[in-house]
């Protein structure tokens, strides 16, 4: 949503009043994310989202509380996700904090410890008479079971907190996880394949690596959308990535960039061969039959491809750009097809 919307409070009355009237009109209750999908949506500083709710609404389908949750995750998740994180992260450094403390008062008490012993071991020198002796060794037997009993605390302390760090690490590590993966597909999103993407024009810059990209596009999503439904269409979207993501080597990057647009990184691969594999997935998703959930219809799909090595020159916009010339041309020549080039 812009900014300035938030600074003109008759503005912002406005649109809160006409998003509650979406909201009642829907019969969606009023809940917070009901509340900031429709904000959004009147406000229109989001066009994707109001792109898929007019596009249901033209439709006729219904915005149900189930239409929200999936808007909702599509389109606002990463400020749960960031929040999920921000906290997880003050909690691991009051945790660290916590067991700094320990070690500094355990530190201190090791010290004393060392003394008392150091001292003890003087006076044994310089005594002869058996009960002083004893008398020593008692008071140093006493020292070491409190010590002991103190290690002890300190060992299971920090047994504890490794325990609670490494349950801290891997929520963090499912956050990021979510953070990196598009909702539907369970690929890569954008910002995942951006950063992987500049990975590789550093490898390729130092001459460690060969890396393709691969830009592919499903032809005529919108066709498949309006005759068959929303519903079949991500049922295409998820066979087409779980098809790509079969295909890939274990340091490939598949990731869906947008919309039907996907991409795949693919590591140490010449041009022929990264033209060969986008063939395959080409006639393999030809090949798969996909069905209307309603009327059972069944239906088939194509996809082209634009299939190009990067160059040692090349920055994340030149790679793409060419990526998608050759995407381009495969969709002007008839689609379902593969074009590549350097």
């Amino acid at each position: 949503m812009a900014r300035d919307q938030f600074g003109d409070v008759g503005l912002v009355e406005q649109i809160s009043s006409k998003a509650m009237a979406h909201a009642q009109e829907h019969s969606t209750p009023l809940t917070p994310m009901v509340y900031e999908l429709w904000y959004n949506y009147v406000a229109g500083g989001t066009p994707p989202l109001n792109e898929k709710i007019n596009t249901t609404l033209d439709e006729g389908a219904p915005i149900t509380q189930e239409t929200v949750l999936r808007l909702h995750s599509e389109f606002f998740s990463d400020v749960e996700l960031k929040r999920g994180l921000t906290t997880f992260g003050a909690e691991i450094a009051d945790r660290i904090a916590s067991i700094g403390g320990t070690l500094e008062t355990n530190g201190e008490e090791v010290a004393n410890y060392a003394k008392s012993i150091s001292a003890l071991s003087g006076k044994l020198s310089r005594q002869s008479a058996a009960e002083q002796v004893i008398h020593s060794a008692g008071k140093l037997s006493a020292m070491a079971e409190k010590q002991a009993e103190a290690t002890m605390a300190l060992s299971k302390d920090l047994a504890s907190a490794r325990l609670e760090i490494l349950e801290f690490r891997e929520e963090i590590e499912r956050l990021q996880q979510l953070c990196d993966t598009d909702h539907l597909t369970k690929v890569n999103n954008r910002r995942r394949f951006d950063e992987r993407l500049a990975d590789a024009l550093t490898r390729v810059r130092a001459g460690d690596n060969r890396v393709c990209l691969v830009l592919a596009d499903i032809d005529l999503f919108k066709v498949v959308n309006d005759k068959y439904g929303h519903a079949a269409g991500d049922k295409v979207l998820v066979k087409f990535a779980e098809i790509m993501r079969k295909a890939a080597k274990g340091s490939d990057t598949v990731a869906r960039l947008g919309g039907e647009e996907f991409a795949i990184l693919m590591d140490n691969t010449s041009l022929k061969n990264a033209n060969d594999m986008a063939e395959r997935l080409r006639e393999f998703l030809m090949k798969t039959p996909f069905a209307d959930p309603a009327s059972g219809q069944k239906f088939r799909v194509t996809s082209s491809f634009g299939v190009t090595a990067i160059r040692e020159n090349d920055d994340a916009a030149s790679a793409l750009s060419r990526a998608d010339e050759l995407l381009y041309d495969a969709k002007s020549l008839g689609r379902n097809m593969v074009v590549s080039g350097v």
